[in-house]
C-alpha cells in the first residue's frame, strides 16, 4: 500500500496482482489493481481486471461498482450506467450504486435523476440520525453528503452548525461546518474556523489536509 499511496503504480500493480491471485475474492485487490492500470493508461488491462472480478465473484455488486467507476472515468457513460444498474439489481437496498448512478446523472447534467438516486443514501443517513438523535456524527455525515454533492446547501449548513455545537472539539465535524460556511458564502467565518481546527489538530496528515483546504479557501476568496 505504501507504493500505491506514493503514486508508484507500476510497483503497486505487481503487489495487487499477487494479492488477487492469492485470493480471488479479495475485492480491494481487484479495485486497486484496476485503478493502478487506469492511472498507467493501461485501460485494456484495467477492464480485464474488473471483468475478472465479476466472473470470480458472481452475484456480488462490488465488481460492478468498480466497473461502473472505470467506465465513468474513461467517459463511457452508457456502460457506466449499465454497470451501476447491475449492481443495484444485485443489492437494491444498498445505496452505494444508487449514489454512483446519481453522480453519473449529475455529471451528465440531469439533476432530477441524480436527486432521485441520492435519496437512497439521504434516507439511510436520516434513519441513522433518528436512531441516534443525541449523536452529532450522523447529522454531520448528512451535512457532508449534501456538501459533497453540492445539494441542499442551506440545510447542510444548519445541520453542520448543530453538530459542531454539540461536539465543539471534534475536528472532523468542525471542518464539515467550515466547508458548509464557505459553500454558503460565509468564507471569512470558514477560514477562521479552519485556522482554529488546524491549531488544535495533532495528527500531521490531517493537519496537512486541513491546511490544503484552508489554502484553497483563501485562494478562492482572493479570485
Amino acid at each position: 500500500m505504501a507504493r500505491f499511496r506514493a503514486g508508484d503504480y507500476e510497483a503497486a500493480a505487481a503487489f495487487f496482482e499477487q494479492a488477487r491471485q492469492a485470493d480471488p475474492t479479495n475485492m480491494q485487490a481487484y479495485n486497486l489493481l484496476g485503478y493502478c492500470y487506469l492511472s498507467l493508461n493501461r485501460k485494456g488491462e484495467a477492464f480485464a481486471v474488473y471483468n475478472d472480478a465479476v466472473r470470480a465473484n458472481p452475484g456480488k455488486p462490488d465488481p460492478y461498482h468498480y466497473l461502473g467507476n472505470a467506465y465513468r472515468q474513461t467517459g463511457d457513460f452508457v456502460k457506466a450506467e449499465e454497470a451501476y444498474r447491475k449492481a443495484i439489481d444485485l443489492a437494491p437496498a444498498d445505496p452505494t450504486a444508487h449514489v454512483k448512478l446519481g453522480e453519473l446523472f449529475a455529471q451528465r447534467g440531469d439533476m432530477d435523476k441524480a436527486l432521485a438516486e441520492y435519496q437512497y443514501e439521504i434516507l439511510r443517513l436520516k434513519a441513522r440520525l433518528a436512531e441516534n438523535p443525541d449523536d452529532p456524527q450522523p447529522e454531520a455525515d448528512l451535512a457532508r453528503f449534501y456538501l459533497d454533492h453540492d445539494i441542499e446547501l442551506k440545510e447542510a449548513l444548519t445541520r453542520a452548525e448543530r453538530a459542531a455545537k454539540a461536539a465543539p472539539d471534534n475536528n472532523r465535524i468542525g471542518v464539515t461546518y467550515a466547508q458548509a460556511l464557505a459553500k454558503n458564502g460565509r468564507t471569512d467565518e470558514a477560514i477562521s474556523l479552519l485556522e482554529t481546527v488546524i491549531a488544535r489538530e495533532s495528527n500531521a496528515a490531517f493537519k496537512r489536509y486541513y491546511q490544503n483546504l484552508l489554502n484553497r479557501m483563501r485562494t478562492e476568496k482572493s479570485e
